[in-house]
């Protein structure tokens, strides 16, 4: 497996993750690339109103975290 992210921490009383982290490609690739570039789309639903943060970290193939992404979220 390539690079990916996923969600690392989440306040549960106010939002939910729905599904798993969905990878879209871009294109398809020519034949014998190993790389597809592409999107990963994570969703989410509110469960509570409130304010919340949603931490997310990015991962090499062997797990070690490269990046990461901080989203506050507010909602009623």
């Amino acid at each position: 497996p390539g690079y990916w992210w996923e969600v690392a921490e989440l306040d549960e009383q106010v939002l939910r993750q729905v599904g798993n982290i969905v990878f879209v490609q871009d294109y398809v690739p020519e034949p014998g690339r190993l790389a597809v570039p592409g999107n990963q789309i994570a969703t989410f639903e509110v469960v509570g109103a409130g304010n919340a943060t949603i931490n997310m970290v990015y991962r090499s193939p062997g797990g070690t975290v490269e990046d990461t992404f901080t989203l506050n979220v507010t909602a009623s």
